[in-house]
């Protein structure tokens, strides 16, 4: 019988045959230039994140940081914040292409003890207690349960994925093939990570980064 792991690799590799780039190809001269007309129509619209939004959004992610730190303080166990909870990105902001306009997609993977009832009472109150967030809203009977709010004028979506580990590593791979724990973790944490996921599974599968960006 195949092991768990070589399963996975099998599933992986059919994937990638299955998704493979149409073309690989440099671009053209014709095609450099269809290029530079796209970017100079897509900066006269302002699609391109500018250096005032992007001072703001890093503001916000700043903020959204700072309160889950030392909510991950209070409710953790472990020498470091970082190692009970912490946030990750997802979306635009996660792939790079994030406008103006774009919001914040956030999800906060934990330790094992660190449960939805911890997020939606105690972080939730620090959220609301925080002066620089507006117009907060928590959602915890939805399917998929989440905490919207505005942070420094930027929207920001936030929802928790409890993983089934007792201490989070330094660095986490979303798509690491040798840990289990997407068999042992719970349905809502399991739709909180699809978001990081798909994001770090699209940017591996394209064959630069630089041009899908």
């Amino acid at each position: 019988h195949a092991t768990l792991t070589e399963t996975r690799e099998l599933s992986m590799r059919k994937s990638r045959r299955y998704l493979q780039p149409i073309s690989t190809r440099p671009p053209n001269n014709e095609e450099k230039l269809q290029s530079k007309m796209l970017r100079q129509a897509m900066q006269e619209c302002a699609i391109y994140e500018t250096e005032e939004s992007q001072k703001a959004r890093d503001k916000a992610i700043a903020t959204l940081r700072s309160v889950v730190r030392s909510w991950a303080k209070k409710v953790g166990s472990g020498k470091e914040a970082d190692s009970c909870a912490r946030v990750e990105l997802y979306g635009s902001c996660r792939l790079g292409v994030q406008s103006p306009e774009s919001d914040i997609d956030a999800v906060v993977i934990a330790q094992s003890r660190i449960r939805h009832g911890a997020f939606f009472g105690v972080l939730q109150a620090m959220l609301r207690e925080c002066k620089e967030i507006r117009n907060f809203v928590a959602l915890p009977n939805t399917f998929a349960p989440i905490m919207k709010m505005t942070i420094h004028g930027i929207d920001v979506d936030v929802s928790l994925a409890s993983l089934p580990i007792h201490q989070l590593p330094a660095h986490w791979d979303p798509l690491d093939s040798e840990g289990d724990y997407l068999h042992s973790i719970d349905p809502k944490s399991l739709l909180a990570l699809g978001g990081v996921r798909n994001s770090d599974l699209l940017v591996r599968m394209v064959p630069n980064v630089d041009s899908f960006r």
